[in-house]
């Protein structure tokens, strides 16, 4: 009796070689779905290649056509071939009108650019300014702001007593906002802040 329940039950025995069927068929439809999946990512994998270089997809068609003439041609062989050929077609195309778009963007910087002119500060003698850049132009943002002090005429100052650049002050602190105390509760006697 007890012989009988050791063999029971999947794989209970040493030499059990068989499997229940419901893990068979599970077992089964998983090497399937396997396989599936590797075709599928070879699939995203070739047409990735093919769209970093479109003339791949040529040279797919050529290999299928290579096969087709060893062992003749069936469906499957002549869609992929189709679809190949619209991929490369498509691509091209694609390529082709994204040329054409930066040879027109190119062209439109360069009528919206103006020619390059030479100043006349050099000519005048103005040394040390940087080309192209007014005489009492805005230092860039990047450097800080000097400010010299100014007297009533006028005039910059640059003896010793004054400073030789003044900061403006930081602008005042903000106010703090403390939110009012909350209403009484009914019932409850005030307490004096």
């Amino acid at each position: 009796h007890n012989k009988h329940l050791e063999t029971m039950g999947k794989g209970s025995g040493k030499h059990s070689k068989s499997m229940h069927p419901t893990d068979a068929y599970r077992k089964e439809i998983r090497k399937k779905e396997i396989k599936r999946n590797k075709f599928q990512r070879q699939q995203v994998k070739e047409v990735a290649e093919i769209k970093k270089e479109p003339s791949v997809a040529l040279e797919k068609i050529k290999e299928i056509e290579e096969k087709e003439k060893q062992h003749g041609s069936t469906e499957r062989s002549t869609k992929r071939k189709e679809e190949l050929k619209l991929l490369h077609q498509s691509l091209v195309k694609k390529q082709k009108r994204e040329e054409e778009e930066r040879e027109r963007q190119a062209r439109l910087a360069a009528a919206k650019a103006p020619a390059p002119k030479l100043p006349a500060a050099e000519s005048e003698g103005q040394v040390g300014q940087p080309v192209g850049q007014p005489v009492d132009s805005m230092p860039p943002p990047s450097q800080p702001s000097v400010m010299q002090p100014i007297d009533m005429s006028g005039s910059m100052l640059n003896h010793a007593s004054a400073h030789p650049a003044m900061i403006p002050p930081p602008p005042p602190p903000r106010p703090t906002l403390v939110p009012p105390p909350p209403p009484p509760r009914p019932g409850m006697p005030m307490i004096p802040p």
